[in-house]
């Protein structure tokens, strides 16, 4: 049987009333992969965009990915240093760490899990969502509306992210994904 994982959460009381997109939604944009595993160099890459990474020339800083030829390097939440995803076509062919003052190879990763950059996937799902929602609130759109054009062009604008209630039909809190914990 598999241990339950036991962890500490010290955070503050707003914190625990924000809303959040649902558990299943995070871990369906949650992606896993290993060496050896066919992945569609293309698709990974729609995939990063959609979730809030920032395509780049070099890749310096958290939530940043640059592509040349089959190699693929980024910076995600909850990796303390950069992955560099070497593909040989269709083929996952290695895992590697790097330093991104360097960029050179400090190690090697037998598997990852990818979480989105942002709380928002720019989905056609979402961005339909979000302007119905919009409208529904406000009325129309004025032409200088920055938040609205964006978003309906498929691009992040910031502080999006406060109007989540619009791109999810359900939200959560802490509390949700965390039903048996003691407090």
């Amino acid at each position: 049987a598999k241990k339950p994982h036991r962890a500490v959460i010290l955070t503050t009381a707003n914190a625990l009333l924000q809303r959040i997109p649902p558990a299943e939604l995070i871990e369906a944009q949650t992606f896993h992969a290993r060496p050896g595993n066919q992945i569609d160099m293309n698709a990974l890459i729609a995939r990063l965009e959609i979730s809030g990474f920032e395509r780049v020339p070099t890749v310096r800083g958290l939530g940043e990915f640059a592509v040349r030829g089959g190699i693929l390097d980024l910076f995600a939440p909850g990796w303390s240093e950069a992955l560099r995803l070497d593909f040989f076509g269709d083929t996952l062919e290695s895992i590697r760490v790097f330093d991104v003052a360097t960029q050179r190879t400090t190690g090697q990763r037998k598997s990852m899990s990818l979480q989105a950059m942002s709380e928002v996937a720019l989905t056609p799902e979402t961005i339909s969502r979000f302007r119905r929602s919009y409208i529904e609130a406000f009325g129309a759109p004025s032409r200088d509306d920055a938040l609205y054009a964006a978003v309906s062009e498929g691009r992040r604008f910031a502080g999006m992210e406060h109007w989540l209630p619009f791109f999810y039909e359900r939200l959560e809190t802490v509390f949700d994904y965390l039903p048996d914990a003691p407090i």
